[in-house]
C-alpha cells in the first residue's frame, strides 16, 4: 500500500469543487466539515479560509496537517469518493493528534455509511 498524494488525486479546479458541493453530503464536527460525493476516482480538496487566521503561514500549516492526515488514512475510504475538508475556527490551535482523531472518526463514519 502506497501512502502518496499525487497531483491527480487533488481537487484543484473550481468545476471539481462545485461538483462535490452541489452533489455532495455534509458531515460536521467541531473543527472540520467534510463534504463528500462519488465520482470517477478518489480525490480530495482542502479549504482553510482567512477566518482561521489572517496569516498565510498559519493557514498553510493547517493545510499541510490536513493533507498529511488524509494521505495516511485515505486507504480506509472507497476508491471513487471525492471529498473536501473545510477547516473551522480554532483548528489552528489544535494538536495534530486531536485533529487526526477527529478526521479519522469522520472517515470511519463515511466508510460505515457506505458499506
Amino acid at each position: 500500500m502506497k501512502f502518496t498524494f499525487k497531483k491527480y488525486e487533488r481537487i484543484r479546479k473550481k468545476k471539481e469543487f462545485e461538483h462535490v458541493f452541489s452533489s455532495g453530503r455534509w458531515l460536521n464536527s467541531k473543527y472540520v466539515d467534510i463534504c463528500y460525493a462519488f465520482g470517477q476516482s478518489r480525490k480530495a480538496g482542502f479549504i482553510v479560509s482567512k477566518k482561521i487566521s489572517k496569516k498565510a503561514v498559519i493557514r498553510n500549516k493547517v493545510k499541510r496537517k490536513l493533507r498529511e492526515i488524509y494521505r495516511l488514512n485515505k486507504h480506509s475510504l472507497p476508491d471513487n469518493l471525492q471529498l473536501i475538508i473545510v477547516a473551522k475556527k480554532g483548528v489552528d490551535k489544535l494538536k495534530y493528534s486531536d485533529l487526526e482523531n477527529e478526521i479519522k472518526t469522520l472517515f470511519n463514519y463515511i466508510s460505515d455509511k457506505i458499506d
